[in-house]
């Protein structure tokens, strides 16, 4: 998984606008909205908390029940926010506002949202199952998708650390579509010149 440099650095330059602005240092979890991504375990998690949360997705069509669930947790928290569709390069912006963005998936590869998110200074806690780890080593905080306390407590650190650029910094030197092309070709390289 990757994303696009020039996407990412486009937005990265542009000069901030009031787009979003009622979602600044919130929490953001982007992706649709089913068991799988858990976001109902992440609104029981920060439920009662100080923080904001934005949920952007569209309900899988299997999933109108879960989603109903957490609806109840958004109606009742006047810091919860549901934003079913964005356009994709807007997600950037909004990545931008936002302090940390939140996913405690039961599996990531890391999730493509994530490595947005990193890249346009959001801190990241993400579920530990999956390839999160190979990608983010040190630069996540790291959560039991079926553990509430542990999703708060991923959210808590990842809020109070203070960005150092470290994260950005990764994923533009390893994880960009032009670096996943060239490790593609070296692949196939290596099995077509073997012998």
């Amino acid at each position: 998984n990757a994303i696009d440099a020039n996407i990412a650095s486009n937005y990265l330059n542009m000069v901030d606008d009031d787009e979003f602005n009622e979602f600044k240092d919130a929490t953001v979890c982007v992706g649709r909205i089913e068991a799988r991504k858990n976001q109902l375990a992440l609104v029981q998690a920060l439920e009662g908390s100080p923080y904001k949360l934005v949920l952007v997705g569209q309900v899988s069509d299997n999933f109108k029940q879960y989603f109903a669930e957490i609806k109840k947790y958004i109606d009742r928290n006047e810091n919860f926010f549901y934003i079913e569709r964005i356009d994709n390069e807007k997600l950037y912006k909004l990545f931008k506002k936002c302090r940390v963005s939140a996913l405690p998936s039961w599996l990531d590869t890391p999730g493509l949202v994530s490595l947005e998110a990193g890249v346009m200074g959001c801190n990241l806690a993400v579920s530990e199952i999956g390839t999160t780890k190979e990608y983010f080593g040190e630069n996540a905080f790291y959560c039991v998708p079926d553990d509430v306390e542990s999703i708060r407590t991923a959210i808590d650190q990842a809020f109070k650390k203070n960005n150092n650029g470290c994260l950005q910094q990764k994923i533009l030197e390893n994880y960009t579509w032009a670096i996943a092309a060239q490790q593609t070709l070296k692949g196939y390289e290596k099995v077509l010149y073997r012998g």
